[in-house]
């Protein structure tokens, strides 16, 4: 029996399902960085299920209005998510990340930095991951 090469970069190497929504997973987070450094709610909110919630209670429409706010407040953002770690768990995935966010507002010469560490559950909605639920985001750094 021929089977495909066990290791990616060899030819004839298939990537397996649950490989390839894991790279999706990872990618989602590339591209929502991109979309927050653009200050565009409606692109930050594409890789946001509308059902999605958070254990604090915070709502989408509390997510919405928070990023308006924050956009509209600062002339430029800067997003850096770090050390992405997903595994799966059932039909989702359990994401962990660090995220550092720096706001500059040019005309006051203010820098203002948030770092947090992030957990979240991931899952595929009409065949592309979305976030489903931020478990914790704790905010632990201002300057």
């Amino acid at each position: 029996m021929n089977q495909p090469p066990s290791r990616p970069g060899i030819p004839g190497y298939t990537k397996t399902k649950d490989q390839l929504e894991l790279d999706a997973v990872k990618s989602l987070y590339a591209d929502f960085t991109k979309a927050y450094e653009a200050k565009s709610v409606s692109q930050v909110l594409r890789y946001v299920s509308p059902d999605w919630e958070a254990g604090d209670g915070t709502s989408i429409s509390d997510l919405q209005t928070s990023l308006s706010g924050t956009f509209s407040v600062f002339n430029e953002l800067k997003c850096a998510i770090t050390n992405v770690q997903a595994s799966k768990s059932g039909q989702r995935y359990k994401v962990t990340y660090e995220m550092a966010i720096t706001g500059r507002i040019f005309a006051q010469n203010i820098k203002h930095e948030e770092k947090s560490s992030v957990t979240e559950e991931v899952a595929f909605e009409n065949g592309r991951p979305v976030i489903v639920r931020t478990v914790t985001g704790n905010f632990w750094y201002f300057e």
